[in-house]
């Protein structure tokens, strides 16, 4: 979490970011973001037994985050922290996504040191079968709260999903609800919503 701060001010020089209060951007009942882009819609529920936060979570730098429910912020054992941002029409045409997963990457090792290794594994395939490449973060040598994280690019935005936990909560189990809340996550046609 303390990690994505580091990388929000390299975002504001690349992109601009689409608050979550964005006429675009809406929170349902039951916790399910809609967020309706350029040329694409994201609709992103929960993990079963997590809520949005939102408040919290911007203070760290995301749109929002999913916290076990029962759970403060501060003190939840797992964090699912999204942002989505637009890229700016000015840079779009040089935009390389490449870059930014680079300066995401040396941030890392610049904040926790040279034995953090991070790894690309197989993409994680979301409900509409969009793969968003995916990094496993590990340090052998201390613990990291940092376990993952997951980019999308439609062209027109980007979608950086990345999951924290305490030192307490497992990271297999951590890792299990990582991949299975990406599986849920729709990414559809603009003006093609589905209901259900």
């Amino acid at each position: 979490m303390i990690i994505r701060q580091l990388f929000i001010t390299i975002l504001f020089i690349l992109v601009s970011i689409s608050a979550k209060t964005e006429e675009s951007s809406t929170i349902t009942e039951n916790n399910t973001a809609f967020y309706e882009g350029v040329q694409y819609s994201y609709i992103i529920s929960p993990p079963l037994n997590y809520e949005m936060n939102t408040d919290d979570a911007s203070g760290d730098g995301y749109s929002f985050a999913f916290i076990p429910k029962d759970s403060g912020y501060k003190s939840a054992p797992v964090v699912i922290g999204i942002n989505i941002f637009s890229i700016k029409d000015e840079i779009k045409n040089d935009f390389d996504l490449e870059m930014l997963i680079e300066e995401d990457t040396s941030a890392l090792r610049n904040y926790y040191g040279i034995n953090v290794s991070i790894e690309e594994i197989i993409p994680s395939v979301t409900e509409t079968d969009d793969s968003l490449r995916t990094f496993f973060i590990n340090d052998s040598t201390q613990f990291i709260p940092n376990v993952m994280t997951s980019y999308f690019n439609s062209g027109d935005e980007i979608l950086i999903i990345e999951l924290s936990i305490l030192y307490s909560f497992p990271r297999f189990k951590a890792e299990e609800i990582y991949i299975n809340f990406i599986r849920k996550i729709r990414i559809l046609p603009k003006g093609k919503i589905e209901i259900g």
